[in-house]
């Protein structure tokens, strides 16, 4: 018996399954709408719809299968991401990062803002949905948050322009999948991490849309 294909529309996985065509296997599917709606009452803030769409359709990443679909960094499941701002709130709250795209990101305690973080380098680094941006940011806007250096830089000011800044990143071949030594496949960046060369990086995108608009 065929075994029958999961059906979703999130565009982000539709054009990541042209650079690596099992990703959709490698996701937990369904979503936990229950999970989703534990978040909202932790941070007494409803998430964006476009999130909210995407944890609709897909958990995050299987445990044992770990693929870092987004740019190298695995995408948490709900439960998860529950349990890291649990721990963001008890063992970060007094630390305060440093914007490094200026008044777009709040520089108050992190125990003092909503900050959700969504995926995760295994290490001390967050991809996170950022609900109490500074004076010239935007709620919802995506940042990173680097716990080796406490600093954030400024992604993208929705999670649907995170997910164009991703498929370029796919584009420019600045983030690939990669083989490893017992051929399992994952998403690897150029640099080896996201966060290496990230105002660099940035600036360079920034450039290339500005060039594209004239």
């Amino acid at each position: 018996m065929q075994e029958k294909i999961y059906q979703y529309e999130n565009r982000l996985i539709k054009e990541l399954e042209k650079y690596y065509p099992e990703v959709v296997s490698r996701l937990n599917y369904p979503g936990d709408a229950e999970s989703i709606k534990k978040i909202e009452e932790e941070i007494g803030e409803e998430l964006p719809e476009s999130f909210k769409k995407l944890y609709q359709e897909f958990d995050g990443e299987d445990k044992n299968l770990y693929v870092g679909v987004i740019l190298g960094f695995s995408l948490l499941s709900a439960a998860t991401m529950l349990e890291e701002i649990h721990l963001l709130k008890e063992n970060s709250a007094d630390i305060i990062m440093e914007s490094m795209s200026g008044e777009a990101i709040s520089e108050e305690e992190i125990g003092k803002r909503i900050i959700i973080p969504f995926a995760f380098d295994a290490s001390h680094c967050y991809i996170a949905l950022d609900l109490t941006p500074g004076q010239k940011g935007k709620k919802g806007q995506v940042i990173t948050l680097d716990f080796d250096y406490d600093s954030s830089f400024l992604l993208a000011d929705s999670l649907e322009d995170f997910y164009d800044f991703i498929i370029k990143m796919m584009e420019e071949k600045k983030c690939q999948v990669e083989i490893g030594e017992e051929d399992e496949e994952y998403f690897e960046f150029e640099s080896g991490h996201f966060f290496n060369n990230l105002e660099e990086l940035l600036a360079d995108t920034n450039k290339k849309e500005e060039e594209e608009i004239l």
